[in-house]
């Protein structure tokens, strides 16, 4: 009887685990469909523009939405962590352009935009790779401008109001392009490339001792009075005296 008993309450659960699942798919996929509705009436937003340089701020959204509408073929984003609906909100200007979107990523979260996403595009080509150590953040549009910084596309970082403090690199240098570049073809390829580039000062930091955390010594052997890190957030701050 105990063990009819425990077979008929272990059937219970599993139905009602799956009954439960089965209504959140079903939701997941109303909230997707909606999101776009709203997204085909929406006014388009205006791309008000970027500047080469050192961005610190907690409000990213305009910055890096205005870098990615300008994109006129190629798009490559590797991100640490991505949320597809901000993408997908993002990239939507572009729906219609022949551009090739490549995205790396480890996490993504609000799943299921981006494959829905694609069901609007009628040229333009996204094409999503999961690997597990991704930490980096970049951007690269048009083999010709780079973003470099601590954002990933997340509300988080991309918060039109405020939220995390940021920082990011915005250049159009030539040999730092290309060595990101590079950097991305091979966690694309799931090779490691950048060991063919002798002199390259963005590379990873096992190869070579003229990479991070190498190449920052000799900045700390050079100061002769204070020493400040910042990482994380503002409040955790370490000065080191000489």
């Amino acid at each position: 009887m105990e063990y009819i008993i425990w077979f008929v309450c272990l059937g219970l659960s599993q139905f009602i685990s799956e009954y439960l699942e089965s209504v959140k798919k079903s939701t997941d996929k109303k909230e997707i469909q909606e999101f776009f509705e709203n997204l085909e009436r929406k006014k388009e937003k205006s791309v008000i523009g970027y500047q080469t340089g050192t961005i610190l701020s907690d409000t990213n959204y305009d910055m890096f939405y205005s870098f990615i509408n300008d994109t006129k073929k190629s798009l490559y984003i590797l991100m640490w962590r991505i949320d597809e609906r901000l993408l997908s909100e993002m990239l939507w200007s572009l729906k219609d352009k022949d551009v090739r979107v490549l995205l790396i990523t480890k996490n993504r979260i609000k799943k299921g935009y981006i494959d829905k996403f694609k069901t609007y595009c009628s040229k333009l080509k996204i094409e999503l790779v999961h690997r597990n150590k991704i930490h980096a953040k970049i951007i690269i549009k048009d083999d010709n401008m780079l973003i470099l910084g601590s954002s990933n596309i997340t509300l988080a970082s991309m918060s039109e109001s405020g939220h995390l403090l940021d920082c990011n690199i915005i250049t159009n240098h030539k040999e730092t392009i290309q060595d990101s570049i590079t950097l991305f073809q091979s966690w694309y390829i799931n090779k490691d490339y950048m060991k063919k580039i002798e002199n390259s000062k963005l590379m990873y930091s096992k190869n070579s001792p003229d990479c991070l955390p190498f190449s920052i010594k000799q900045y700390f052997e050079r100061e002769t009075e204070e020493i400040v890190l910042l990482w994380k957030f503002l409040e955790q701050r370490q000065t080191f005296t000489r």
